[in-house]
């Protein structure tokens, strides 16, 4: 059972590469050439991680990271620095 999970994993990642884009959403078949990664819905919505105070002093995250921050109700953004 293991072996079957972890070839199917191999095979969607080897598919991933070779497509080199991805779509999510409503049609996942139209994607604009200058996306990398596009999400589309008209019933849905994009939603990041939630953390609190404490757990986003503890994140070490990549420049770019987005996180939404529960106790201040807001959307924080670390350029690589702060």
């Amino acid at each position: 059972m293991n072996f079957k999970i972890f070839s199917l994993l191999l095979l969607f990642l080897w598919v991933n590469s070779t497509i080199a884009q991805l779509k999510v959403g409503d049609n996942p078949h139209q994607i604009d050439q200058a996306s990398l990664i596009e999400l589309e819905s008209k019933e849905k919505a994009f939603v990041l991680s939630r953390v609190t105070n404490t757990q986003m002093l503890n994140i070490k995250p990549l420049a770019g990271a987005l996180i939404y921050n529960t106790d201040n109700s807001c959307v924080y953004h670390y350029d690589g620095g702060k």
